[in-house]
C-alpha cells in the first residue's frame, strides 16, 4: 500500500503531513524552530515542483509514504499514476490524501511573496504562524488516515 499526500504546492501541507505520517515529525509536540525553518527553506526551494512524486519513508504498518504537488490537476495525476501502475504491472494499491483544504490560503500568499527578497522576513513570520496554527489540525488528519480501515 502506498499513501500519497497531495496539495497545490507539495512542499507546504502535503510534505508536512507525509512527514508526520512517516514519523519524522512527532505528533505530540511542535518541532523546534530550526526544523520549522528547514521546512520553510524546503518550501522555498521546491514550491514550484508539480507532478514530482517524492518518497518520504515507511510508516509503522510498512506502507510507503509519498507527497506530490499537483496544482489543480489532482484527477489527472491520479489517473496518470494508475495508468503507469497498470503499464508496469504494479498491483499495489494507492491511497490519495488531499491536503489542499486543510492548508488554507497562507501557503499561496507565502509562495507568491517568496518571489520578492525584500518580503522574506514577512514570509518567514507568516509561514511560522501558519505552521504553528495548522500543526495540531494536521496531526488529527494524519492520525485519522493512519487509523483508517481502508489503509
Amino acid at each position: 500500500m502506498k499513501v500519497v499526500y497531495f496539495g497545490y504546492y507539495a512542499t507546504f501541507g502535503a510534505s508536512l503531513m507525509a512527514a508526520m505520517h512517516a514519523g519524522i515529525y512527532a505528533a505530540d509536540k511542535l518541532p523546534p524552530y530550526e526544523r520549522i525553518m528547514a521546512h520553510f527553506k524546503s518550501c522555498g526551494l521546491h514550491r514550484m515542483q508539480f507532478g514530482n512524486l517524492t518518497y518520504i519513508g515507511i510508516d509503522e504498518q510498512m506502507r510507503e509514504i509519498y507527497f506530490i504537488g499537483c496544482k489543480r490537476h489532482s484527477k489527472v495525476i491520479k489517473l496518470a499514476m494508475a495508468s503507469v501502475s497498470d503499464i508496469f504491472g504494479i498491483s499495489e494499491q494507492m491511497h490519495f490524501v488531499d491536503t489542499r483544504k486543510a492548508e488554507g490560503l497562507i501557503p499561496y500568499v507565502v509562495s507568491f511573496f517568496m518571489r520578492y527578497y525584500i518580503l522574506r522576513c514577512f514570509c518567514v513570520s507568516l509561514f511560522t504562524f501558519w505552521f504553528k496554527n495548522k500543526y495540531e489540525s494536521f496531526v488529527k488528519i494524519v492520525e485519522e488516515k493512519k487509523n483508517c480501515s481502508i489503509l
